[in-house]
């Protein structure tokens, strides 16, 4: 990457200029409300950082769980909770460059998700030169999507002074304890996007004393060692788990809690799966197996 983030508090005068804001606020909504705002609450003391010292911000965030999924109902908790907030559904450069032109010192105002628009997903450089064009400030405070090589993460920090967010910052140096840490280590890792959580996978079992991989993870090992996952989520390709399967640092699931075709939930070991089961926790001879790491550890680290 042709840029380097700086620290938030070398960002110097911002009074009359336009920060462009790039967060992660792909929050759970319910019945159109934010039910669960920790990623928001995250990003807060950047925005009030920034108010304070008189910028106008411009903030961008994607949410993912379909295509129709909007920023609106976030701007509307923003507004109710926090600091009036301005929603601009425009997801047109044209048409925003325009309606963001010229915002008074303090406001705030949220984009359209970002993943609506054509060149953000395949880090078209373009388009994040055009995304470049709303603001004179760059600040990313987006930590948990900066691995993925999408515009607004990117192709737009090349084109603008690019600093890094509060919270972001403290992201940064929590993680450079894994890089000398205390031992016991333990890693434990969960979620359902394979292809990205592999490399760390990889990574940690060369560092920790312990990687634990749960959640969706976990079944796609299952599955590679020929058990029976049935209904239960996985990679639709399951991929070549050759050279960690049998690492003896790794550590998977005990036993599993089981939804069976009946809806009923059931405990079971892994190997003990029909083809109408699914799994969705780690059972608690797991709960305790982790117990007994996490009480041992001189270093936690928790992905997904």
């Amino acid at each position: 990457m042709s840029f380097r983030y700086q620290k938030l508090e070398s960002i110097g005068e911002v009074e009359g200029k336009q920060v462009i804001l790039r967060v992660d606020w792909n929050v759970p909504i319910r019945g159109g409300k934010v039910y669960d705002d920790f990623r928001i609450q995250a990003a807060i003391p950047t925005i009030k950082y920034l108010m304070e010292h008189k910028a106008s911000i411009i903030v961008m965030s994607h949410r993912d769980v379909s295509e129709d999924d909007s920023m609106r109902p976030v701007a509307e908790y923003l507004t109710e909770k926090f600091f009036p907030t301005v929603f601009v559904p425009d997801v047109d450069i044209l048409a925003l460059e325009g309606k963001l032109a010229g915002i008074a010192p303090g406001d705030v105002v949220l984009m359209e998700n970002i993943r609506r628009f054509r060149g953000e997903e395949t880090g078209d450089s373009r388009f994040g030169k055009d995304l470049s064009r709303l603001g004179d400030i760059y600040v990313n405070e987006a930590f948990s999507v900066s691995h993925r090589r999408h515009a607004s993460i990117v192709e737009l920090p090349k084109h603008l002074p690019s600093f890094a967010g509060l919270r972001f910052e403290q992201e940064v140096e929590t993680l450079s304890k894994t890089f000398n840490p205390g031992h016991p280590f333990l890693f434990v890792l969960g979620g359902a996007k394979f292809e990205t959580k592999e490399p760390l996978i990889k990574k940690y079992l060369e560092r920790a004393d312990t990687v634990f991989v749960g959640g969706a993870l976990a079944n796609d090992y299952f599955a590679f060692k020929g058990l029976q996952v049935g209904r239960s989520r996985r990679s639709e390709v399951v991929p070549d788990l050759s050279q960690t399967v049998n690492h003896a640092r790794l550590a998977l699931p005990i036993d599993v809690i089981v939804k069976q075709a009946d809806g009923s939930r059931a405990t079971l070991l892994p190997d003990q799966l029909k083809s109408d089961d699914a799994m969705f926790d780690a059972g608690p001879e797991s709960i305790k197996f982790l117990k007994e790491k996490i009480k041992d550890a001189k270093l936690v680290v928790w992905n997904g």
